[in-house]
């Protein structure tokens, strides 16, 4: 980690991983329920949030499995290991998942975004046209 100090351990981070993964796939399989329940048909933003969703998911998993790296290489920074066999390689992978996340991060953020612009869009049908005008400014 950056700061060279134990602020966290990794168990602890793990397990705040698996809790916000869990309570986001709750909420989520929650919402596409109620959807087949009351038999709506699939809108543009029912699509949008599902590839937000998609998208969190792999930006989640995406962290969990470089989570133990991060913790080899900060244990190397303050001499507690030595440099094992595969450490380069890890590192290079590292810098992989690094950036793949980050294109999911935003990929998950735009697509919410896009998903409310929807709904909202959807909420101001049949209202006077200066509430779209303001819509779309």
């Amino acid at each position: 980690m950056s700061t060279g100090a134990d602020w966290i351990a990794q168990h602890d981070l793990l397990r705040i991983d698996y809790a916000m993964l869990s309570i986001t796939s709750t909420v989520f399989a929650m919402r596409a329920g109620i959807q087949l329940w009351r038999r709506r048909h699939i809108e543009a933003q029912d699509i949008l949030l599902c590839i937000a969703f998609l998208a969190y998911l792999a930006f989640t998993i995406l962290y969990i499995v470089i989570t133990p790296i991060f913790f080899k290489i900060q244990a190397l920074q303050a001499g507690q290991i030595a440099p094992w066999p595969t450490m380069m390689a890890d590192i290079k992978f590292t810098s992989e998942v690094m950036w793949q996340s980050g294109m999911e991060y935003w990929t998950c953020l735009w697509f919410v975004k896009f998903s409310l612009l929807a709904l909202y869009k959807k909420l101001l049908a049949g209202m006077p046209k200066a509430y779209l005008w303001t819509w779309w400014v």
